[in-house]
């Protein structure tokens, strides 16, 4: 085998591994915001719990059943005060100071794309970041919006 192909190789099988890790990090990354909550106070965003000091919760995810020229609702699995969770109905207000993008679950890392509310329609995943703790809130006030999409 001539040295080139091997060279040729290694560099496709390190763009494979590299894709392959930066779509874990992702993942990781994306269930770490889907799932902070404190265990201690029974909350979560999602189906697994995260314990995080203090109830402290900044980012859900679901899925948008409405959008309004200032405000997306979505729909997000918070524990109840049982053992099990509840879907529940969340309001994110945005102002002139959310930001918007768009990223591939896919390529994470490379396939970012700044967009506007209008881009959000009703069925697209999101994740929907505060910069106050939203512990216990059905309604808050969005610093961004990352709108999920896989292509």
């Amino acid at each position: 085998m001539e040295i080139k192909n091997v060279y040729v190789i290694a560099i496709v099988l390190a763009l494979l591994f590299g894709i392959g890790v930066g779509y874990q990090l992702n993942t990781w990354f994306a269930k770490k915001a889907d799932t902070t909550a404190c265990a201690n106070q029974n909350t979560n965003t999602n189906s697994t719990a995260s314990p995080l000091a203090d109830s402290q919760i900044f980012v859900r995810t679901g899925k948008v059943t409405k959008v309004t020229s200032d405000s997306i609702s979505f729909q997000a699995y918070v524990q109840n005060t049982g053992s099990g969770y509840a879907l529940t109905t969340l309001t994110a207000s945005v102002t002139s100071e959310t930001t918007f993008t768009q990223v591939n679950t896919n390529k994470p890392s490379t396939d970012r794309t700044t967009i506007a509310l209008s881009d959000i329609k009703e069925g697209d995943q999101v994740a929907i970041q505060a910069d106050e703790n939203i512990y216990g809130k059905t309604s808050f006030t969005a610093s961004s919006v990352q709108k999920q999409v896989t292509q």
